[in-house]
């Protein structure tokens, strides 16, 4: 019941409506067909599609924008999703977060950079919720100020926004020939920046004041390795260009996740930071894509 009431309140439907009956009736309708090795590649689809994932707004200054990120008033989160991995037959899907956030309680005094992170884990269909937010050493964020936000400015600023949203899209391939192989590529590795609605006048005026996105990384793995897969068959694959290839490489070396494979062993730094508190959530192989 608690896996349908979270499926209810992330499609927009209030779990608090409805009896524990009707909470079933609903989960029944809902099959974890999205993780199945049958249907590979359709997190990406259901992630286009998720109300949680907001479009970069092209109003936004970019001035402004680069402001933010210089003031240290912007927001960065980064997720880390392995949805295709399913070695031996058993699911082992990974999504990760993490988030800087700058605090300044004296406007003459340098903003605090403090990075937290999170994760979801499915075993075999058990999942593995974190229930403690985990924040990482400052050595951590001093990695982040000094490689990962020189790399972002530099990414913005190789694509002048006049107007065009800065939502930036590349892809790798992920060779695996079945579902069953262990050593994965990241699905999705997903940079979001939200800025103040007030900082700079980045939009105008107007009832919601909530942080905006003002720009987005993306990289997807593609799977153009599986042994039943024609090269007629093999997706399009657009690789990052310099300045995005950049920051993602910051980003790995200060986080230092490493692939999934590595991760899931726990023998990189990354992976054993976010160790701590997780509990079973629920059996099944439904996952939040957004944390």
């Amino acid at each position: 019941q608690r896996m349908w009431s979270w499926v209810m309140a992330e499609v927009g439907r209030d779990p608090a409506a409805g009896d524990a009956a009707t909470v079933q009736k609903f989960g029944d309708m809902v099959t974890d067909a999205t993780c199945a090795s049958g249907n590979r590649d359709s997190w990406f689809t259901a992630m286009c599609k998720h109300p949680r994932r907001p479009e970069v707004d092209p109003r936004l200054a970019g001035a402004a924008v680069l402001q933010a990120l210089h003031e240290r008033t912007a927001t960065i989160t980064i997720y880390h999703r392995a949805c295709d991995r399913f070695p031996g037959g058993n699911a082992d899907i990974f999504i990760c977060k993490h988030v800087l956030e700058w605090t300044c309680t004296d406007p003459e005094n340098t903003p605090t950079l403090k990075v937290q992170g999170t994760k979801f884990h499915n075993w075999d269909g058990q999942s593995m919720a974190g229930d403690n937010v985990v924040t990482l050493p400052p050595s951590v964020g001093t990695l982040l100020e000094q490689e990962v936000m020189p790399a972002l400015v530099a990414l913005l600023q190789s694509q002048p926004n006049g107007g065009t949203a800065w939502d930036f899209e590349c892809q790798i391939e992920d060779m695996q020939s079945d579902s069953d192989e262990y050593d994965t590529r990241w699905s999705s590795i997903d940079v979001l920046v939200h800025v103040p609605t007030a900082a700079g006048q980045v939009v105008p005026a107007g009832k919601d004041s909530s942080p905006r996105l003002a720009a987005r990384l993306h990289q997807r793995a593609v799977l153009n390795g599986l042994w039943r897969m024609g090269e007629a068959d093999k997706h399009p694959v657009t690789p990052a260009t310099p300045p995005m290839q950049a920051v993602l490489d910051a980003i790995d070396a200060a986080l230092d996740m490493g692939e999934p494979d590595a991760f899931s062993e726990g023998d990189t730094a990354g992976a054993q930071r976010l160790q701590a508190g997780s509990s079973l959530a629920w059996h099944g192989y439904i996952m939040p894509l957004f944390l």
